[in-house]
């Protein structure tokens, strides 16, 4: 069996076998016996759902597909605080003693309580691209309000193009000013030119 490997997951390329069987006749006798193969890859087929898919607000001319990535989360702590990043799913219900719960996306966790940062949008805010640096920024508005009814938390998220890593890693994450933060990703995702992935025979 042929297996696609992709970050998360292992997609079997599909087979289907047709069989015509002849009136009364065994299938041990039949006269044909016909076998399609079909195969699929993520790199030659377009995902089904553009829900992941980003254009450069810049320019129009770059896309960044994260598609194979949705739902997937990744950590980062800084030793007090703990940052959880699902890509594109609100999968984490975030409550705390001042709002009721919050299902999110991207989140903030101290030893006491659960801050939002950020929320999936079915791809409403669009990421610009820098070409020099191969980076995708994402702003996002509109996180938890500081305890007792402080600012709105905002928060950058760049997604730098590492084609090393296969899937993404959170290499920073951290607050820059008051209520404002900041998050690093490397993904070969972000790489514009990125080659194929490979494929793995099992």
């Amino acid at each position: 069996v042929f297996f696609y490997k992709s970050p998360t997951h292992f997609h079997p390329f599909i087979a289907i076998s047709t069989v015509s069987i002849s009136a009364n006749i065994s299938i041990m006798n039949t006269k044909t016996l016909t076998a399609v193969f079909l195969a699929y890859s993520m790199v030659s087929v377009e995902p089904q759902s553009n829900e992941c898919v980003f254009v450069d607000t810049t320019t129009g001319d770059y896309k960044l597909d994260l598609s194979d990535l949705i739902g997937v989360a990744q950590s980062y702590s800084d030793g007090f605080y703990n940052y959880t990043y699902f890509v594109c799913s609100n999968s984490f219900d975030c409550q705390n003693q001042y709002i009721p719960n919050v299902f999110a996306s991207l989140i903030q966790i101290d030893p006491y309580d659960c801050w939002w940062l950020a929320q999936w949008d079915n791809g409403f805010i669009q990421p610009s691209y820098n070409p020099t640096t191969e980076t995708w920024t994402f702003n996002y508005f509109g996180g938890d309000c500081g305890a007792g009814g402080g600012p709105i938390r905002q928060t950058t998220v760049n997604w730098h193009c590492n084609p090393d890593i296969v899937g993404y890693t959170i290499t920073d994450a951290r607050e820059t000013n008051l209520c404002e933060y900041e998050v690093n990703i490397d993904s070969y995702y972000a790489c514009v030119d990125a080659p194929p992935l490979y494929c793995q025979w099992y």
